[in-house]
């Protein structure tokens, strides 16, 4: 009887913990989005006509997000990805940046608001 209750207890510990990762995920997720919005000064994106602005693409490779710098009317010929911390990682240019190619498009996080001079 007590093997019973020691392998139900494995078993809720086990469930309480994935849980419990799940929304350390979901968190962590969330401040990567609102860190790329403030740092990089952007307008969330909310289905809202794009036209030829510039705008952000999450993407995400092994569990890490990303964003780099797109436009539909330009092809900038590479990109630089940064992650959650602000920092570069590697642009396109480098043939070991073979991030983009691998991941996985997640949503356009932000447009780029333009400036006026």
């Amino acid at each position: 009887m007590s093997a019973k209750y020691l392998l139900l207890a494995i078993a809720l510990t086990t469930v309480f913990l994935f849980l419990g990762c799940s929304d350390d995920e979901s968190a962590e997720s969330q401040d990567c989005r609102d860190f790329f919005l403030s740092h990089l000064n952007l307008e969330a994106y909310d289905d809202q006509e794009i036209g030829c602005r510039a705008f952000y693409n999450l993407i995400e490779f092994e569990g890490n997000q990303f964003v780099h710098l797109d436009n539909f009317c330009a092809n900038f010929g590479f990109f630089t990805l940064i992650d959650c911390n602000g920092d570069t990682i590697c642009t396109t240019q480098s043939s070991s940046c073979n991030i983009i190619s691998e991941s996985e498009n997640l949503e356009i996080l932000g447009l780029v608001i333009p400036f006026v001079v």
